[in-house]
């Protein structure tokens, strides 16, 4: 999800699902003499006697279902190709957008994540030259750094508890990225150099 997220891009399942639909609107075009298009009958007609078989036919149904787009099974084809493709794009798009929010929002490891997250890519990927300043922004970002707070979870046999991933040097504070970059004295004279 960081990595969808940092770059703004959907997973190719998402692109698949597209590519699916595009190529049933092809079938359901052909006339009835071509041999997949009377393999799709077949498989649709097949669909009604036993709808858990899995099929092509099956497969559209579900993810025309899922992206509120079932009027084209009903259908069995829609009127500008285009237009409906594009539709569905958009729609693939932002139902991947919203599971994505809703699973940055539920992790445990995205508490300062999701306060600076939005789904594009993001433009310090470009901006920064240095190829190891780059990586170490993006590491600090995805939480993907060495401070307690991330550092606890990995102990075995069992996690530090969240509420124990303490700073070394202030001993009573949580060690997360906010307490890193504005508030642990340890790093001040950094601060003052960079600021």
């Amino acid at each position: 999800n960081f990595v969808y997220g940092e770059l703004g891009r959907t997973s190719l399942k998402s692109r698949r699902v597209v590519n699916v639909i595009r190529y049933w609107l092809e079938i359901v075009q052909l006339d009835n003499t071509k041999f997949v298009r009377k393999m799709y009958s077949l498989m649709y007609r097949n669909l009604e006697n036993n709808p858990t078989h899995m099929s092509l036919a099956r497969t559209v149904k579900t993810r025309l279902q899922s992206t509120g787009l079932y009027e084209a099974w009903v259908n069995q084809g829609v009127g500008n190709v285009n237009v409906f493709i594009s539709l569905l794009k958009q729609r693939v798009f932002d139902m991947f957008v919203q599971n994505w929010n809703t699973d940055i929002n539920n992790s445990t490891r995205t508490g300062c994540y999701t306060l600076y997250a939005d789904f594009r890519f993001q433009p310090y990927l470009n901006l920064i030259n240095k190829e190891k300043n780059c990586v170490a922004l993006s590491r600090f970002r995805v939480s993907a750094h060495r401070l307690v707070v991330e550092t606890g979870r990995w102990q075995k046999p069992v996690a530090v508890p969240f509420n124990e991933r303490k700073c070394r040097t202030c001993l009573n504070c949580l060690e997360d990225e906010f307490h890193f970059l504005l508030e642990c004295p340890l790093y001040h004279e950094l601060r003052k150099n960079i600021y």
